[in-house]
């Protein structure tokens, strides 16, 4: 797969809680831009005095940027509108960050294992030895 594919959205549905037939369909894969939308970038002083660094998701940022669609159910069964607008390129700010937590959880941890499973696997021990030389045959080779 390609770094531009296409990918299928991810769908939520019954989730503990949630009312028969909801459900929320979140983007297959986090983009660059995803990250730089839901990151909260913060310099706060440290101990020593120095500056410091931290940086932090907004959920409501990162659901926001992560929900592609959604049949979530508001007073007397009436469907809430994800989107403002017929075009769908305004999502409903507000109600996303209005979601209840029992709504919030099951989406959060999705886009978490999305995450997850995108990070590189970085290397533990960078020794001559973890790539199979020895001092004896790194000798060898000079």
């Amino acid at each position: 797969m390609g770094a531009f594919t296409k990918r299928s959205a991810i769908r939520i549905a019954e989730a503990e809680g949630w009312e028969q037939g909801e459900y929320i369909d979140i983007k297959g894969v986090v983009t660059a831009a995803d990250m730089e939308e839901m990151s909260v970038q913060e310099v706060k002083q440290g101990k020593d005095g120095k500056p410091q660094q931290a940086s932090s998701v907004s959920m409501v940022a990162a659901l926001e940027a992560m929900i592609e669609d959604w049949l979530l159910y508001g007073d007397n069964q009436q469907p809430v509108p994800l989107y403002l607008d017929s075009r769908r390129k305004q999502k409903n700010h507000a109600a996303i960050a209005a979601l209840p937590m029992e709504y919030m959880a099951p989406v959060m941890a999705a886009i978490g294992e999305l995450l997850q499973k995108a990070q590189v696997q970085q290397p533990e021990d960078f020794t001559p030895a973890a790539n199979g030389h020895s001092a004896a045959t790194l000798h060898a080779v000079k």
